[in-house]
């Protein structure tokens, strides 16, 4: 005859249930890499417009929503408005698929609903931010307190902090630290590549651009978010799958 589980056996074995629950319901990095691809494509809508005659830009000023979302120069605002309003969207909703497809295998579902309210709360907040700042207009402020935010407009990056909110919900609503990590990795490389021209550390790695090169010094300024995400999701990966393997 066995003898019956003691409470502490119990509480260990309730636990270890839990933790293999969760780990079979992590599928996070499918987002990752997703919204990594996302941003890598974005690239050559950053590549600047050739210069005019006289060596200006051929066409700047841009206001509104095209602005927030695709910076100061006209030539290039709309075509990025155009895109992240339509990558963006297709991002959400494809990762709520991802997820209801997930839990139909897994058996444990992660509540989408709660991500898409919360993530697309906060990404119209990010969005709309600028407009209560009084930054959507083609204006410099100047103010010290709003600078950052209207460098991030300036160089189009405010569609990096939508994704940005975005994966903090998910890690919230997945309870996943790797996740969290990520995504504050991700936060960080956004607010890094809108603050500051990370040409300059490419420029001290030797390279230098001649003529129309210039168009190209942008990149790097949206690449970074976009490889701290497909890094990011290709670890996640590899680590869901172990971990799976082991269940």
């Amino acid at each position: 005859m066995t003898a019956s589980p003691t409470p502490a056996e119990l509480l260990c074995e309730v636990a270890a249930l839990r933790r293999r629950a969760r780990a079979q319901r992590h599928a996070y990095w499918f987002p990752l890499v997703l919204f990594g691809l996302i941003s890598a494509l974005a690239a050559p809508l950053y590549i600047q417009p050739p210069r005019g005659p006289d060596g200006a830009d051929a066409t700047t000023g841009s206001a509104g929503l095209a602005r927030v979302l695709g910076g100061d120069d006209q030539a290039t605002a709309e075509p990025r408005l155009i895109y992240w309003l339509v990558a963006l969207s297709a991002g959400f909703a494809a990762t709520v698929w991802w997820y209801r497809r997930h839990a139909q295998r897994a058996g444990v579902q992660t509540p989408t609903r709660g991500y898409v309210i919360a993530g697309l709360a906060s990404g119209a907040v990010v969005i709309s931010l600028p407009y209560w700042l009084g930054l959507a207009s083609t204006t410099y402020t100047g103010a010290v307190a709003v600078q950052p935010i209207e460098m991030a407009i300036y160089r189009g990056a405010i569609a990096f902090f939508v994704i940005a909110v975005g994966l903090c919900v998910l890690a919230r609503l997945e309870r996943s630290p790797g996740l969290a990590v990520v995504a504050a990795l991700h936060a960080g490389s956004a607010v890094f590549a809108a603050a500051y021209d990370l040409e300059n550390l490419v420029l001290r790695l030797g390279w230098s651009p001649r003529g129309d090169e210039w168009r190209y010094a942008g990149l790097p300024n949206v690449l970074l978010p976009a490889l701290v995400l497909l890094v990011g999701g290709g670890i996640a990966a590899a680590v869901q799958l172990r971990n799976r393997a082991k269940a």
